[in-house]
């Protein structure tokens, strides 16, 4: 389940002195000007492979039948930003069109179907045979599930015999899960499907015993996690595509995005951020700094205005256990930067026992009594 969390600071008590309001101006939205890019490479039009199936990421809308997500969103900016021609193909669940892992070629780009795949991570065996550029955002992490009934809640119970599924083409495989969690892994004990949705199924049903999935992935709420997460990417997810084909033209426009807030997720650029601050690979705590902070232009953020009745708070006690139950009340935000509509789950308490603490983030460095946090999940 993909995840945002909004957090809100209640400030108690008065301040020393009134900060000098002064004018916010948003950074001009000028087109990127791409020095010493051929002619050629201005005039043709660019395409671009969308997997699917893997939301928020890249999917197809049942309604409209079009290709949908962050990593669409992304490819439409960037060429926005640079004035470039480009399009997109989906490909489904056809991923072995970017990169086939029994023969190891790509037949999309080897027979210029499209000219990258967007949303690939960077593994040993892809390096071999294609390039990788412009990274994008952090590969999520593997995690082995299975059924409560199989009693293994540990990777050494697994035994010869037991099915492990795995999602076919994926770098989520049976080589990235020896080396990581199942080294006497055999290949008579794997089993492959087309999307994680089919693996789930297949676990489920009692087809296979285990399945390698993206760890938090929506669906996996009642598996059993066995053992903890690990990494099978090399670096973040980037544009895949054949080593003579020159596309760093578009991770400059992709990093020119982020420079001038145009794209507002948190797409990984070298080091980890959260906004313009360092996270140092963790989103929480978070201090915020008014002198770094920026005036983005964008749409005002929509947040509920109606009451719901009936709402339970739940207190288990401690500094950190009233929570409201919201999932009922069909609140929902958008806008303001934000990619989608995102349905309101639930919203809990920080608190403490002073005036000089109890907030789980900062303001300028300083904590306050109690923050209010309002957890969501993408409504699509």
């Amino acid at each position: 389940m993909y995840k945002t969390l909004l957090l809100v600071m209640f400030v108690v008590g008065s301040m020393a002195s009134t900060p000098t309001q002064t004018t916010c101006t948003p950074p001009l939205a000028r087109p990127l000007v791409l020095k010493d890019i051929p002619q050629q490479y201005r005039e043709r039009t660019w395409l671009f492979a969308l997997e699917g199936n893997w939301e928020p990421y890249s999917y197809l809308d049942q309604n409209t039948q079009q290709a949908k997500g962050l990593l669409q969103k992304l490819i439409y900016e960037a060429c926005s930003r640079c004035d470039m021609k480009c399009n997109t193909v989906y490909i489904g669940d056809n991923i072995q069109l970017c990169y086939n892992t029994r023969n190891h070629t790509s037949e999309g780009l080897f027979n210029d179907y499209f000219d990258g795949c967007v949303g690939w991570a960077p593994t040993a065996l892809r390096k071999n045979v294609l390039a990788f550029s412009s990274p994008l955002l952090k590969a999520p992490s593997s995690r082995l599930y299975t059924r409560q009934t199989t009693q293994i809640t540990r990777p050494d119970q697994v035994v010869p015999g037991e099915i492990v599924g795995f999602r076919e083409f994926w770098y989520m495989d049976k080589l990235c899960a020896r080396q990581h969690i199942l080294p006497d892994l055999k290949d008579e004990d794997v089993r492959g499907s087309n999307g994680f949705q089919d693996l789930l199924q297949q676990l489920v049903q009692k087809d296979i015993d285990l399945a390698l999935l993206p760890d938090g992935y929506e669906g996996t709420e009642d598996l059993v996690a066995v053992g903890e997460p690990f990494d099978c990417a090399e670096a973040p997810l980037s544009l895949m595509h054949r080593k003579d084909i020159d596309l760093s033209w578009f991770g400059k426009c992709v990093k020119d995005l982020y420079e001038v807030d145009l794209y507002l997720t948190n797409w990984p650029w070298g080091e980890q951020r959260c906004g313009d601050l360092p996270t140092d690979g963790r989103q929480s705590p978070i201090n915020i700094d008014n002198t770094k902070s920026k005036c983005m232009e964008s749409e005002a953020i929509s947040i509920p205005t109606t009451t719901c009745n009936g709402v339970q708070l739940n207190n288990k006690g401690g500094y950190t256990g009233a929570k409201l139950q919201l999932e009922n009340c069909g609140f929902s935000i958008y806008g303001g930067g934000l990619v989608g509509v995102y349905s309101i789950l639930q919203a809990h308490f920080h608190w403490g026992k002073t005036t000089e603490e109890g907030s789980e983030h900062t303001l300028n460095g300083r904590k306050y009594p109690m923050e209010m946090h309002i957890v969501t999940k993408m409504a699509s």
